[in-house]
């Protein structure tokens, strides 16, 4: 059965979740050490005085009923270093989920690295993993035994809900931070310098998504993914795969259903090659903007067992800057498999089919400047006050946008409130009024 997209079962998937037997743990080492006791205390290994390491205290969460919460403090990082590739109790290796898990930190954020020894985490089947406020970094997932996901596997009838994360530094031979044949929530989230590699993949098997991969229900919301493709750091010298696309979305083998895959409000940029590809799959991308890669925007491949379904939507978003193409000419696919004529779209070339009066094809460069800090919780792209794609949108595109700032705005200064193409909300009180020449502010550290 198809996962329809609508808000309500975006809340009954990802909110739902079980207060029966609800326990909270605190962690107070930083130190990385399995706990074997189950039973209730969380006191890792060898561990004297403050016990309860991270992978202590998820031990302890999975062997309990219900909905567990840990809290882990600010101030270093959790490196992973208790090795122990393809052993799935999580007392060795990844980090492996079995229960209801949240995992929260204050206004600093938590950082956890895999140390490029194995993946973070391993969402299984029927758990439920929810981060709120923090980093992934580091995980690596390119070897025989394990080759999906570099921070994060999710099998099927899993559940992973990242919220304020970072995913940095992650490297895999198949999604590179994340790989999904679960169900996934990523909101407010920053992808960047994830990337993948042809070692050690198996044989028969494509690598593929250097930042996502995925192959059942994907929610992007509010994110950026930027960069990947790239590693910031990259001791081993591993050879990085060239001409990829960074988020990259197929089915499970060619009887596997469709997979689904919303994006919205949502930044694609900047990186190393192309931004989306999906194979096959139901997708949806709306008040998103996808921009600034050597390669395509978006490559869209229909579903020839669902002749006559609709199979891709897209609605108030920008395909900018994309060098090969935006898109791989949409217009050419059957009408009734798409939805994106009369949507408030706009194009810096003819590829994707924005034909009619409502969309806008091969407009002028739209984009101010560089991929940076313009306000909410990721970077963002800034458009110029006189692009057509200012004020372009009817009244009825939502009331925020990736920043979490208002919309509609009146972008034109003629008293009309308009919304804009794309993901950013033009802000005339705010934003920059001439061309952006440096860097708005803090992201640019990072790239």
């Amino acid at each position: 059965m198809k996962f329809k997209l609508t808000h309500v079962l975006l809340l009954a998937l990802f909110v739902a979740s079980s207060s029966v037997n609800a326990d909270f743990f605190i962690v107070d080492r930083f130190e990385d050490a399995a706990d074997f006791a189950a039973d209730g205390t969380c006191q890792g290994e060898n561990m004297v005085g403050d016990t309860c390491s991270l992978r202590a205290a998820i031990n302890e969460a999975n062997a309990t009923v219900g909905a567990d919460t840990i809290l882990i403090p600010h101030g270093s990082e959790f490196v992973l270093s208790v090795i122990g590739e393809d052993e799935n109790n999580g007392y060795t290796g990844d980090l492996d989920i079995f229960g209801e898990i949240t995992i929260i930190n204050g206004a600093q954020g938590f950082i956890i690295n895999g140390n490029g020894s194995d993946r973070i985490f391993h969402v299984h089947p029927n758990a439920k993993l929810t981060l709120e406020n923090g980093m992934l970094k580091n995980g690596v997932a390119n070897t025989v035994a394990t080759f999906e996901g570099g921070a994060v596997k999710v099998e099927e009838d899993g559940v992973f809900t990242a919220k304020d994360i970072k995913f940095e530094n992650n490297l895999a031979n198949r999604g590179g931070a994340v790989f999904n044949d679960g169900d996934v929530l990523l909101e407010n989230n920053y992808l960047h310098h994830n990337a993948i590699t042809g070692e050690n993949t198996p044989v028969n098997l494509e690598p593929a998504g250097d930042a996502l991969l995925n192959r059942n229900v994907l929610w992007l919301v509010g994110s950026t993914v930027a960069y990947n493709g790239f590693l910031n750091d990259n001791p081993n010298n591993v050879s990085l795969i060239n001409g990829t696309y960074a988020i990259h979305l197929n089915p499970n083998g060619n009887a596997a259903p469709q997979p689904n895959t919303l994006i919205y409000n949502s930044t694609i940029a900047n990186n190393k090659y192309s931004a989306i590809r999906s194979d096959k799959g139901v997708t949806y991308i709306d008040k998103s903007t996808i921009a600034n890669h050597t390669g395509r925007g978006l490559r869209f491949t229909r579903h020839s067992d669902y002749a006559g379904e609709l199979q891709l939507t897209i609605k108030y978003s920008l395909f900018a800057n994309n060098t090969a193409t935006n898109c791989n000419d949409l217009q050419f696919l059957p009408d009734n498999e798409l939805d994106i004529l009369g949507n408030f779209n706009a194009s810096t070339d003819g590829n994707c089919g924005f034909t009619d009066s409502d969309n806008l094809e091969n407009i002028s460069n739209p984009i101010n400047g560089s991929l940076s800090d313009w306000g909410g919780e990721t970077p963002t792209l800034m458009i110029f006050p006189e692009s057509p794609t200012v004020d372009f949108v009817d009244e009825n595109c939502g009331n925020i946008d990736q920043r979490g700032g208002d919309r509609p705005l009146d972008g034109k200064n003629n008293g009309i409130l308009l919304c804009d193409v794309g993901a950013l909300e033009f802000d005339r009180t705010t934003d920059p009024l001439n061309s952006d020449i440096i860097f708005s502010n803090s992201f640019e550290a990072m790239f």
